[in-house]
């Protein structure tokens, strides 16, 4: 009995330690890739691309190729959607900041101010979906984003917890944890990406186009 524990702890944890190398290789990929603003959408997927294959196959090892092979051949369909998560974040936010300075003055401005903040959070878990089903399947923009609003609300316990770890990850870091702002990005897609293993396993819904891998 002992002996085999000993056997599968040293394996457990040299799986950990890849596990957390992916974490932190992809982070910093993502980081990177994201720097110039408009590729943040492109470094998303190809981030999400390469967790959701070592998800499905315990022995892929690559990292950095297979992020800027997905790069490249998802970044025009990943750039459209992240303008789109852009402006909409832009009108939510500029709303959310009006509503918020007259909610002192008007009981309509707390109303619509609490209002936009749930939009707010749609809009996150549609995107939280996208970004994945854009690493998975080859859909349009439009069949992406229906099939990101079916999943976030027929898989809504998934969703709520996407959303919570989407939030929490980033208001950590910038609240004390800075330093590990490099990984945090990984630290995201390697949750979510659990996540949408669970939350798309309800493969009923129509549309998806051909798998990528």
């Amino acid at each position: 009995m002992y002996g085999n524990a000993a056997v599968s702890d040293p394996d457990n944890l040299w799986k950990f330690g890849e596990g957390l190398a992916s974490v932190c290789i992809l982070g910093m990929l993502w980081l990177v890739c994201s720097i110039p603003i408009v590729t943040i959408g492109a470094s998303t997927t190809a981030m999400y691309t390469v967790f959701l294959r070592r998800i499905r196959d315990k022995n892929q090892k690559e990292y950095v190729k297979p992020f800027f092979t997905a790069f490249r051949q998802c970044f025009k369909q990943s750039t459209i959607l992240w303008t789109i998560q852009l402006l909409l974040f832009a009108v939510l936010g500029l709303d959310l900041y009006y509503y918020a300075r007259i909610s002192g003055q008007k009981a309509s401005g707390a109303f619509l101010a609490v209002f936009t903040v749930c939009v707010l959070a749609a809009v996150i878990i549609i995107f939280c979906y996208a970004y994945p089903l854009t690493a998975l399947y080859q859909n349009t923009v439009k069949e992406t984003l229906i099939e990101s609003a079916q999943y976030a609300v027929r898989s809504w316990p998934w969703s709520l917890l996407a959303l919570a770890v989407s939030i929490a990850v980033p208001y950590i870091i910038f609240h004390g944890l800075w330093y590990l702002a490099l990984i945090a990005g990984g630290a995201v897609g390697i949750a979510n990406s659990y996540i949408m293993v669970h939350a798309l396993k309800k493969e009923s819904l129509r549309g998806h186009g051909s798998k990528r891998f």
